[in-house]
């Protein structure tokens, strides 16, 4: 009896012992794999950040890009200078407001073309009126990143002739769905998943205005 009393003693500590190894091994496992998963995790999110930042950067450089061929358009420069002539200015105000409007088919969406005292002398297409986020950008030429249900550059450059004298400046707009689209796929990333864009506020280092993206859209 004094045998069979210690076997099951020993039984029941080894089995004990036993199940203790087991969940100790469980949690070894479990906490490698948490940090792999972890690991895995950041390394995605930094990929997709990075694919983002390189998104927009090219984005923005290429309406960048567009607004500079537009205002150093040899022909639009002709064209503003005729404005000053009485015997020209009717055709050449023809002339500026169709080549205005064919702009609009390079993807601006809109496009407003003054003279060297600022009067609007020809526009093509609309521009945004109730954005509800405006940021300037870090750039030479004045430009700022709109929302208005959408990312819009809107953008300014001057229009100088061959001795670099300003004849004009040049406003464009230009509707940015790439960005958009990268911006409003929060579900990639997880239900409580966010995408902020922001820019630091002018005049105030300690504040900054964001774009910020959550599923709720709030």
């Amino acid at each position: 009896m004094f045998i069979k009393h210690q076997s099951q003693k020993i039984s029941i500590i080894g089995g004990i012992i036993l199940a203790g190894l087991t969940l100790a091994a469980g949690l070894s496992v479990y906490l490698v794999m948490q940090r792999q998963a972890e690991s895995m995790l950041v390394k995605d999110l930094g990929s997709l950040l990075q694919s983002n930042r390189r998104l927009f950067e090219n984005q923005l450089n290429q309406a960048l890009h567009d607004t500079k061929n537009m205002a150093t358009y040899s022909g639009l420069v002709e064209t503003l200078q005729s404005l000053e002539s009485d015997s020209k200015q009717a055709i050449a105000q023809e002339r500026l407001q169709r080549g205005v409007k064919a702009a609009l088919l390079t993807g601006f969406t809109g496009l407003s073309v003054y003279d060297v005292r600022g009067h609007e002398v020809a526009h093509a297409g609309h521009f945004s009126q109730k954005h509800d986020l405006r940021v300037p950008l870090n750039t030479i030429h004045r430009a700022f990143l709109l929302w208005d249900g959408q990312f819009i550059l809107r953008a300014d450059r001057d229009i100088l002739d061959e001795q670099g004298h300003r004849v004009g400046m040049v406003t464009t707009e230009t509707a940015l769905p790439l960005m958009t689209n990268a911006f409003a796929d929060i579900a990639s990333i997880g239900t409580t998943g966010s995408f902020s864009v922001c820019a630091p506020v002018a005049d105030d280092d300690k504040k900054m205005d964001c774009f910020l993206s959550t599923p709720s859209g709030k």
